[in-house]
C-alpha cells in the first residue's frame, strides 16, 4: 500500500498539536511506518554504538511499538 503525502502530513500535524492528541494508529499505521520506522531504527543503532551497550542475551519486546528499537539493537549486534 503506497501512503499518500495527505496522511503523512496529518500525521506530523497530530504529532505537532501541543496537547498531544492521541493517534488512530489503525487509520495511520502505514504513514507512521513510512515516515518514522528507519528514523527509529537508526536512531537506536547509533544510540546503542554510542553507549556501547552490553551484549544481552535476550531481548524482550513488549509488542507496544514497531520494532524498530529491537531490530537496531539486533543490527547493533550483528557488527559489534
Amino acid at each position: 500500500m503506497r501512503t499518500s503525502s495527505k496522511q503523512l502530513k496529518q500525521l506530523q500535524d497530530l504529532f505537532e498539536q501541543p496537547c498531544g492528541r492521541e493517534i488512530d494508529y489503525e487509520i495511520f499505521a502505514d504513514a507512521f511506518a513510512h515516515r518514522y520506522f528507519l528514523r527509529n531504527f537508526w536512531k537506536a543503532v547509533f544510540a546503542f554504538r554510542a553507549d556501547k551497550a552490553d551484549y544481552r542475551s535476550r531481548v524482550v519486546d513488549l509488542g507496544c511499538g514497531s520494532g524498530a528499537i529491537v531490530l537496531g539493537y539486533l543490527a547493533y549486534l550483528a557488527v559489534c
